[in-house]
């Protein structure tokens, strides 16, 4: 009687591992996949086996995270934190949890737990740095990227992240080095060239400002910064139809994206002052038609001449 029982023990021992084993393997398999809705479910089944494993919480957490459900996926975090404190991975992606709700200082806590167990987390030092230019503490956020740098001195996160930073405080041919070396380890990324894009714009080259912005769309049209920036660089060479356009595309793809729609604000700011001064201009020139000669009105746009005769006509309306 008590061998059977043992025996019956044991083999619901063995079916019990071999099915968290087969749910840990399929969450993983529509992780790689993208699944994150059925990754959640394969997790949780494992869970119901295995109820103290950490990395079964942990891979609940990114999944959930991956969701938009950080709430949840936190709440996981913190359950694989009960069981291993000092596990570093899991304080890194509870950090970023905390960094998508906006909860920039609770994320940098959470980075500095990680590099409180492993110091040498290069994703942690550039996550925390991520936080830190979100607060607008730039040089800072630097600091964090060159540590990540040091340990990891391909690492093309760590260069791209190091050079937008700099794009920040106004250092635009030193982020330009950072950003080169970018793309030398990682091209077909779409954000070193528009960072350099914006930085080639702030220090007047325009023109390659511009070839870096469309690089940058092609490999992403999706990439509002990319827009934003193009945007930017139109509105700097005073093309701001053009740059509106750019400003709407980035807000399609991202609503709330800041710098996009105080973009698209100065644009419509600019065209209606363009537009008065415009309108002074050919105003000016109707009521001094007769101080301009015959022979330099000739040589004007059609579109020109149109605009003036149009304004002669309505002048006392």
């Amino acid at each position: 009687g008590i061998n059977a029982e043992y025996g019956k023990q044991r083999h619901q021992q063995t079916i019990s591992k071999m099915s968290y084993e087969l749910y840990f393997s399929q969450g993983k398999q529509h992780c790689e996949n993208r699944n994150f809705e059925e990754a959640v479910v394969s997790f949780t089944d494992a869970l119901r086996e295995e109820p103290n494993d950490v990395d079964l919480w942990n891979w609940k957490g990114y999944s959930l995270r991956n969701l938009g459900k950080n709430v949840e996926a936190i709440k996981c975090y913190d359950r694989a934190l009960e069981i291993d404190p000092q596990y570093d991975i899991v304080w890194n992606n509870k950090g970023w949890a905390e960094d998508d709700m906006g909860l920039h200082q609770q994320a940098i806590k959470s980075y500095n737990e990680c590099l409180r167990y492993n110091p040498r987390n290069v994703k942690a030092w550039n996550n925390k740095g991520f936080s830190l230019d979100d607060m607008g503490l730039h040089e800072e956020a630097i600091y964090c990227y060159e540590r990540a740098l040091e340990l990891e001195p391909t690492n093309d996160t760590s260069w791209n992240n190091k050079g937008a930073a700099l794009n920040r405080i106004g250092h635009f041919k030193e982020a330009i080095e950072c950003l080169e070396r970018t793309i030398e380890l990682n091209g077909a990324c779409a954000n070193p060239w528009s960072h350099k894009g914006f930085a080639l714009s702030a220090l007047g080259d325009h023109k390659q400002a511009m070839v870096c912005l469309n690089k940058a769309l092609d490999l992403n049209p999706n990439y509002p910064n990319g827009w934003t920036n193009k945007g930017s660089v139109l509105h700097r060479v005073g093309k701001y139809r053009k740059a509106l356009v750019c400003y709407e595309k980035a807000l399609i793809i991202s609503p709330n994206h800041k710098s996009a729609l105080q973009g698209k604000q100065e644009a419509l700011v600019a065209l209606k002052t363009d537009a008065e001064l415009k309108k002074q201009i050919l105003e000016y020139i109707a009521r001094n038609i007769h101080l301009f000669p015959e022979e330099k009105l000739k040589i004007l746009p059609t579109d020109l001449i149109i605009a003036i005769k149009f304004t002669i006509h309505h002048l006392d309306d």
